[in-house]
């Protein structure tokens, strides 16, 4: 009954809410979905297949935004490379999907409902690009731009606080507790510790880069409390992947533009290290494996957690179809039940989306994410403006974790851990979108009349950009 009243007291916030400014209903839909996962939230409303809290918030803001939308009189302008980036990387999903329903009675005899397989592989992975499209359409102003990043920071930061709640602070410094909470993530939570480094690692930059927009002190010092909550939420889940993202992302941002950045980095990346006995541990796993007579050699293994016998079974079944892929859901298919790899993925989304998308897919994602990501490099290193600078910054922090957690993970691919990173990069479209704009309109200077030209080029006039008109 509990869990009814609230559910429903969220569904009537929203609604009136959206009544009003559907962004700010778009904005509590987007802060919740960071809990869809929640063991609280997860299951189904009345034990309805697919009926989900979220199913019923993203169609009701859906209807508030096209209402809304309407009497405003605003037209989608999408430039035509992130339309057809777009569509490239709908039809590489929809093509895996294809290709994996004439083998449906296998997954069908496992368990599969049509329901289930509709929900898990067209429902869900829709959900974070029709949040992104809205946000992208719907941020128009600067007040929304801000609003919209510091619902993004915020995602992270209940996602960091809800893991320093469930993992005991104190297991930072036992060295033998490696491995022992960070199950309880995926238990509560809803999603695997190096999935939610896809939202930590990303919150900790979008959460900095709102400290230089807002000016109130209070937000301010709410900002640099959650960067610290969700850098020990890190620490927690002993994510070797999140923690060489984190570092990753660091230099290469403070290479790019902010060089203390990389100084500071080091230094903590160091300081951890020899400070928290389970970080330590953790790293050392594997390393020094005793095989008799005193011989001391590393486990691959063990380093890896058993992925290299999985990407070799990837290895082994991209050779097979090479080009055209196999489709979904392919070990669940091939594989018995019961055997190592059944119902698995490679741990590799690289080798996942090959093994499933074949080469072309692979080329379309990747290419894709370097398409949204060559954008956000430009308003990171040359906007005018501090606004375009952190908008710049979050993006390009959102797409170089996707890319090296690729490496560990299954991202890449459009799912309830990428929500941040692809609402980011959407605003960082919008951003560069307004910005170039905004610069084709800019009068070009007159020429000189008479017969003495002047030296030097006239002075460029002050240009309002669209969104600093709200």
């Amino acid at each position: 009954m509990i869990r009814w009243s609230f559910i429903f007291l969220i569904l009537f916030a929203i609604v009136a809410i959206g009544m009003r400014d559907w962004f700010k209903a778009f904005c509590g839909v987007l802060l919740f979905s960071v809990l869809q996962e929640h063991h609280y939230f997860r299951y189904p409303l009345g034990d309805i297949s697919g009926l989900r809290i979220m199913n019923l918030l993203i169609p009701v803001v859906v209807w508030q935004w096209a209402m809304q939308r309407k009497v405003e009189g605003l037209r989608f302008d999408a430039p035509p490379f992130l339309r057809l980036s777009v569509i490239a990387y709908v039809l590489v999903q929809l093509y895996g999907v294809a290709i994996c329903l004439p083998d449906f009675n296998i997954l069908a005899s496992q368990g599969w409902t049509v329901g289930q397989f509709t929900y898990d592989e067209l429902v869900v992975p829709a959900m974070p690009l029709i949040l992104a499209v809205l946000l992208y359409d719907g941020a128009r102003t600067r007040q929304r731009m801000v609003m919209a990043m510091l619902t993004l920071a915020a995602m992270g930061a209940i996602a960091g606080a809800y893991i320093v709640k469930i993992i005991p602070v104190g297991s930072l410094l036992d060295p033998d507790s490696v491995l022992v909470y960070r199950l309880r993530i995926d238990k509560l939570f809803g999603l695997h510790p190096n999935d939610v480094v896809s939202i930590l690692v990303p919150g900790i930059w979008i959460a900095a880069g709102c400290i230089l927009l807002v000016e109130w002190k209070i937000i301010r010092l709410g900002l640099v409390g959650a960067i610290l909550g969700m850098g020990l939420a890190l620490l927690l889940t002993q994510s070797r992947t999140g923690m060489v993202a984190f570092l990753c992302v660091s230099l290469i941002l403070g290479l790019m533009r902010f060089r203390k950045v990389v100084l500071v980095v080091a230094v903590l990346g160091v300081v951890t290290f020899f400070a928290l006995p389970s970080i330590s541990a953790n790293w050392s796993r594997g390393m020094s494996v005793y095989e008799g007579e005193g011989q001391v050699t590393a486990d691959l293994s063990t380093i890896t957690s058993g992925r290299t016998e999985l990407w070799q079974y990837a290895w082994r079944d991209i050779s097979e179809a090479p080009l055209m892929g196999h489709g979904i859901r392919w070990w669940s298919r091939s594989w018995p039940a019961g055997e190592e790899a059944a119902g698995s993925h490679p741990h590799n989304a690289y080798l996942e989306i090959w093994m499933h998308y074949g080469i072309f897919g692979l080329l379309v994602i990747v290419t894709v994410f370097v398409i949204l990501l060559v954008p956000c490099i430009r308003l990171m290193k040359k906007g005018s403006s501090r606004l375009e600078l952190v908008v710049g910054l979050g993006g390009t922090a959102c797409l170089l974790t996707q890319l090296v957690v690729a490496l560990s993970t299954r991202a890449l691919l459009p799912r309830p851990s990428a929500i941040v990173s692809f609402c980011m990069a959407a605003l960082a479209m919008r951003m560069y979108v307004f910005r170039k704009s905004s610069l084709a309109a800019r009068p070009a200077p007159r020429a000189a009349v008479g017969y003495r030209a002047v030296a030097q080029t006239p002075r460029m006039p002050t240009v309002r950009l669209p969104y600093q008109a709200g």
